[in-house]
């Protein structure tokens, strides 16, 4: 029985890379696998609030006592020996591909076989294909636009593997949940509050364009993040009236009967997604979608406007708006419910999604360990690593209990080490014309 060993960050328990990790971590055994999840921990990522959201598998605690760029590399390597797996998966752990490459020069794990995850569409990470596709085995993606960008970075056709997200069928459920009618409109809207990429302070203009339509709403928000302060401001009006209701954190196994059971319409105004996984948990449950035409749904070829879901430009909040006032109405929302019921059991189930790594994973273990490794990179993390080179100084750190203090969690273990700024204009200019250039 082969080993399966993810190693994850335990910062962020209720994401979408969270459900995904965990769906695996409990199906893969079924087909073959055993499975081992390393949680990654420090101040700002604790595996023990994470096992309590997730507890149903294997894991190991994988500890940086000093903070280093060293102390990273020492401990991901600890653990690849002490597990021993024939594939590690790094799931936004950008360290992990120098520890691969660390056992296999010292020959401890010489057929240790490497994948990079692939959860984002975002400058930084695909930097980290570009560099570490030579020396990695393969890079597995949730979406066909980001296998098609990975391509052009240089990731090698037979390396490269599209595993779409998953969700549990919930069909007779989602028939019920969709009788009874109401003349107010109930809008979901389920993630993080975050404006870079989700673009939630566009809740407002839409709020405020339906109050100006006198179109009756609840709008129920499911999450946290560092734009909420931004947002209840933005929201205070309505909230006050009534019309905006906040459940906070809502984890995942309650998001369908905290929230989708008493929704009509799921609301996502995303600039890029890979998924997103909660598209294909209000379908599964029942809830009309309404989306922006996000970067990466073009390529991917789900979401058809007016079929399965209902599509608008990403900011457009008055579109937005008008759809809400259309999908209203019951008999067009249970077309579009019916539809994307269709799209998440022909393509987007867990089983589809599980059965789609168990076969990639296999085509892993069949392909020839990648020959081209580096030599073990150093990086400085202050006054100690240029007087005795980093190693040396890594040991001199924990003989004296001497440790880095970081502001975040990305920092403490980050997720990529590409230096593309988020908003690069060249990045998002390419990735908006190859997934269109698919959609037409």
């Amino acid at each position: 029985m082969p080993t399966l060993l993810f190693i994850s960050p335990s910062a962020y328990p209720l994401g979408g890379v969270a459900t995904w990790m965990g769906y695996l971590a409990r199906g893969l055994p079924e087909r073959g696998w055993n499975v081992v999840v390393g949680l990654v921990s420090g101040t700002h990522h604790d595996v023990a609030a994470y096992l309590r959201e997730h507890h149903d598998f294997s894991s190991v605690e994988i500890s940086n006592r000093t903070g280093s760029y060293e102390g990273r590399i020492r401990a991901l390597v600890d653990t690849l020996s002490a597990t021993r797996p024939d594939i590690v998966l790094g799931v936004n752990i950008a360290d992990v591909y120098e520890a691969v490459s660390r056992v296999r020069l010292d020959g401890s794990l010489p057929e240790l076989r490497c994948v990079m995850t692939n959860h984002g569409i975002q400058p930084d990470l695909f930097e980290d294909v570009a560099r570490e596709c030579a020396r990695i085995d393969a890079i597995a993606c949730s979406n066909k636009l980001a296998v098609e960008i990975a391509r052009q970075c240089g990731a090698s056709t037979e390396r490269l593997f599209y595993v779409p997200y998953g969700v549990p069928q919930a069909r007779e459920r989602a028939l019920n949940s969709s009788e009874g009618a109401s003349d107010c409109v109930r809008i979901a809207y389920v993630g993080r509050l975050e404006q870079w990429q989700k673009r939630v302070l566009d809740l407002a203009p839409i709020c405020d364009a339906l109050e100006a339509r006198e179109i009756m709403f609840l709008l129920t928000i499911a999450g946290t993040g560092p734009d909420e302060p931004a947002l209840r401001e933005a929201l205070k009006h309505h909230s006050a009236a009534g019309r905006v209701k906040w459940l906070g954190a809502v984890a995942a196994d309650d998001v369908a009967h905290e929230v989708y059971a008493d929704a009509d319409i799921l609301l996502n105004l995303s600039l890029w997604e890979t998924g997103p996984i909660v598209i294909w948990e209000a379908m599964s449950h029942g809830v009309a979608v309404l989306s922006t035409r996000y970067i990466g749904s073009g390529r991917e070829g789900a979401l058809v406007d007016r079929v399965n879901c209902c599509l608008f430009d990403i900011g457009d909040t008055d579109a937005a708006a008008t759809l809400i006032a259309e999908v209203s109405n019951r008999q067009v929302r249970e077309a579009l419910v019916e539809a994307g019921l269709q799209l998440v059991e022909s393509r987007y189930s867990v089983d589809a999604s599980v059965t789609a790594w168990h076969e990639a994973l296999q085509s892993v273990l069949r392909l020839p360990v990648v020959q081209s490794f580096s030599t073990p990179t150093t990086s400085t993390n202050g006054r100690l690593d240029r007087v005795f080179g980093a190693q040396f100084a890594e040991t001199i750190r924990r003989i004296a209990r001497r440790s880095f203090v970081h502001t975040e969690a990305g920092g403490e273990w980050p997720h990529s080490l590409g230096g593309r700024p988020l908003g690069d204009p060249a990045f998002w200019e390419m990735a908006s014309r190859v997934d269109t250039r698919s959609a037409q």
